[in-house]
């Protein structure tokens, strides 16, 4: 029995000759390139080590030459041609199989063109529109449940394009092989490279982000969020959208954004404006407010300053049973220049960052002169704003001609200074 029972398991556990593995193998799609291939086959340079060397993490004990990671990371201009070599020689005199030279280049390096594609992150996190953007991130991993997708989790069974029902639905399928949106991006004048059978859709946004102006990449992101979304009308509804409304929205969308990205920049520099003087021989107002809504009451800051710059007096007034903060704004523009009239100016410039009310003091004719400057942004009427705020802790009007708080000397000072750097 014992003689039976070792033979039994002696020839269950004994491999036998191979057989044939072609069909087998047939059946299997390769997941490396012939692109990855050469690029994993090639011989290592320096390159590579350093590649190798800034994926360690800088604290990293010390070897037996005492010497850590972070000592190669600093100083590797120094070291790199002794250092480097040594580690070629070392796999070069070791023989290693290519097997283990794969394991060891997965190790200790990304390969060049897939680490390259990395900065196609930082073009898209830079895209103006936070639903595209999320989108776009989405395609690049594989994260929109095409059908394909939801045929592994076996959500769905068939995995057959909705359009053409020619291919199976994959992100590569929906966004660049169906004939609809080929006829897209013919339509566009975007054309994908040649060799895209040996890449992955993520490097197919890489190539199409590193050889395009900016412009040209938010119309192909924008084209890759319309086409899923006109996929999923399709899906869901069962709308089909005709290609000239299509081409008509992606346009439409890209002008939009590119008005956006105007404005902002408009704004951006508008905002970092600074205070100037008056015209020669005129004194300039500056008015802002603090409106308290609970209490219905409004503060008024007013600062008047020479054609130089420097103050002539200041003040922070209140009013109650205000019931608007549009109204709080007229009161400050009133009581600045009830303010200039009891210092005894008559040619004043009125500033403020309320345009309507600037507008509609021009009826006043207690003046000689009276002109308005355009509305201000909040960083050209810092202390006028300064002020307001100051009368919401203050329990009665003050008035300053001479000396005024240290914070609005600050404030005056920096706004002199940035008329005259030097």
């Amino acid at each position: 029995m014992a003689s039976i029972a070792m033979n039994y398991f002696q020839h269950l556990f004994t491999s036998s000759s191979g057989g044939e593995y072609d069909q087998i193998l047939d059946g299997i799609s390769p997941c490396i390139t012939s692109v990855m291939n050469c690029s994993l086959r090639r011989e290592f340079t320096t390159d590579d080590v350093l590649a190798a060397l800034k994926t360690m993490s800088p604290h990293k004990v010390a070897g037996v030459d005492g010497l850590g990671v972070v000592f190669y990371q600093q100083f590797w201009h120094i070291v790199a041609e002794e250092v480097g070599h040594f580690c070629i020689d070392l796999i070069t005199r070791l023989n290693l199989s290519i097997g283990f030279i794969i394991y060891t280049l997965c190790l200790f390096q990304k390969d060049s063109r897939l680490s390259h594609n990395d900065g196609i992150f930082k073009h898209v996190w830079q895209l103006q529109c936070p639903k595209i953007r999320i989108a776009t991130w989405k395609f690049m991993h594989n994260f929109n449940p095409t059908k394909y997708n939801l045929c592994i989790k076996r959500v769905a069974i068939n995995p057959m394009c909705f359009r053409c029902n020619r291919g199976v639905e994959n992100s590569e399928h929906v966004f660049q092989e169906c004939s609809y949106a080929a006829s897209i991006w013919h339509h566009l004048n975007i054309f994908w490279p040649n060799h895209t059978s040996q890449l992955c859709f993520k490097e197919l946004l890489a190539w199409f982000f590193e050889n395009n102006t900016n412009q040209k990449r938010i119309e192909i992101v924008v084209t890759l969020w319309a086409l899923w979304y006109s996929r999923n009308k399709l899906c869901h509804e069962g709308v089909t959208q005709s290609k000239e409304d299509f081409l008509t929205f992606v346009r439409s969308f890209c002008l939009e954004i590119h008005n956006l990205r105007r404005l902002n920049n408009s704004l951006s520099l508008g905002s970092s404006a600074s205070w100037i003087t008056a015209p020669t021989m005129m004194a300039k107002i500056n008015f802002d407010d603090s409106y308290c809504q609970s209490h219905n009451t409004s503060i008024s800051g007013i600062v008047v300053r020479d054609e130089s710059g420097y103050l002539l007096g200041a003040c922070h007034q209140s009013v109650s049973r205000v019931h608007l903060a549009f109204a709080a704004k007229a009161f400050a523009a009133v009581h600045g220049l009830s303010f200039v009239v009891d210092l005894g100016l008559q040619l004043v410039v009125l500033e403020g960052d309320a345009r309507a009310v600037i507008t509609n003091q021009s009826s006043s004719r207690s003046f000689w002169l009276l002109s308005f400057s355009p509305h201000s942004t909040r960083s050209a009427n810092q202390v006028a704003h300064s002020l307001a705020r100051e009368g919401l802790i203050s329990t009665h009007d003050r008035f300053w001609i001479q000396d005024v708080l240290p914070l609005v000397m600050v404030l005056v000072a920096a706004d002199w200074r940035s008329l005259d750097p030097l």
